[in-house]
């Protein structure tokens, strides 16, 4: 193995840890840490901890994403087997996507910068869909990253024309704004369907249910958060859980029903943290759609478009692995039997042998069961 070879190993293990530290940061950073403010009295040291943790997971997110990115777009612009025209594109809308977050670390970005940055994002997905649909391995990843391309670019489109009608105060422009938010929902929920039928269809058992339980537990808290619709009176969780959901929600508001918005922002995490934790599969696919559900259509949020550009570049990338791919096959398959030590599975059979005569005898196991009637 080349220096190039083993740097991109080390790359595709570590975009796994990379989409663990964001699943951590979205759940802390962005929902849980501001959901708890005011929810109660008397929860103050667990509001410090929680924003804390949500603090130190957001900025690890986006140390460590940025690295990656750094790292996966030198691999991208040398790897050989890519077009052309993909190697140059991505290398300069990677470029583009560092040069836009690391500022973000210090102030917030400008409205233009994150316009740019969300079209820069959702442009390099959809060129790493086309990468990855002419690998097998890889054609449900690209499935993904296509359907959420659209969903992030047709929400972009639905955000800038609300707030040209809202300027110019465009009432049937303002409904159209909406009618593009419908359809980015529409895509969103393509690109959950898509994650959860390639969890659904892994051959670990524990994938299979850890995304069953994602999608159970991601409806009983839509369930909540509908209910308790935000009234102090309610529950805590029902309480915190709606605020943290609604915070989640985008503008402008879709035709859709708010309950089902609900199950889309509480099954996206959860389904993330299942894709993180899958095994039997190559890290940096794992870790990809993990990084995809995370970002989701709302890539003008600086870190929703980091997410979406890692996981874009991780995907073609991991599509040429073959040696990685290898590596994950051999470290499930069965281990061989050493020379000389039988086969603690196979049963046990009668052997020829000879005697010191040359006259053939047969020799049976010593553990022959008794035959019925044996005294």
């Amino acid at each position: 193995m080349n220096q190039e070879e083993a740097s991109g190993a080390a790359i595709s293990q570590f975009v796994r840890q990379v989409a663990a530290a964001g699943a951590a940061a979205f759940l802390l950073g962005r929902a849980l840490a501001p959901a708890l403010r005011g929810a109660r009295e008397g929860l103050d040291s667990i509001i410090g901890y929680a924003d804390l943790c949500g603090s130190f997971a957001t900025y690890l997110f986006a140390f460590a994403g940025l690295s990656a990115v750094i790292f996966e777009v030198m691999l991208t612009f040398r790897e050989r087997r890519l077009s052309q025209f993909y190697r140059v594109a991505a290398t300069v809308l990677g470029v583009c996507i560092i040069s836009l977050v690391a500022p973000a670390f210090r102030e917030p970005l400008p409205e233009r910068a994150s316009i740019v940055g969300a079209l820069a994002s959702a442009a390099i997905a959809l060129m790493a869909s086309r990468e990855a649909l002419s690998v097998p391995r890889t054609r449900a990843l690209g499935v993904l990253l296509a359907s959420a391309s659209a969903a992030a670019l047709v929400h972009l489109s639905a955000n800038l024309l609300a707030w040209y009608a809202g300027e110019r105060a465009l009432y049937r422009l303002a409904i159209f704004a909406r009618v593009l938010s419908t359809a980015s929902v529409f895509f969103d929920t393509l690109t959950l369907l898509i994650a959860f039928a390639w969890l659904a269809t892994r051959t670990q058992k524990s994938t299979v249910w850890a995304a069953r339980a994602a999608l159970f537990i991601g409806c009983v808290l839509a369930w909540g958060a509908a209910r308790g619709g935000g009234r102090e009176s309610s529950p805590l969780w029902e309480l915190v859980t709606y605020r943290a959901v609604d915070r989640l929600l985008l503008a402008p508001t879709p035709y859709v029903w708010l309950p089902y918005r609900f199950v889309l922002e509480t099954c996206a995490p959860l389904l993330a943290l299942a894709a993180v934790a899958a095994r039997g599969q190559m890290p940096a696919i794992a870790g990809s759609i993990a990084l995809t559900l995370l970002a989701r259509p709302s890539t003008d949020v600086p870190l929703s478009a980091l997410a979406l550009t890692l996981a874009a570049l991780s995907t073609p990338l991991a599509a040429r692995d073959d040696r990685g791919m290898w590596a994950m096959l051999l470290s499930h398959s069965p281990r061989p039997i050493p020379p000389g030590q039988p086969d603690a599975g196979a049963t046990t059979r009668p052997a020829a042998t000879k005697d010191t005569d040359g006259a053939a005898r047969r020799v049976t196991s010593p553990a022959r069961p008794a035959a019925d009637g044996d005294g």
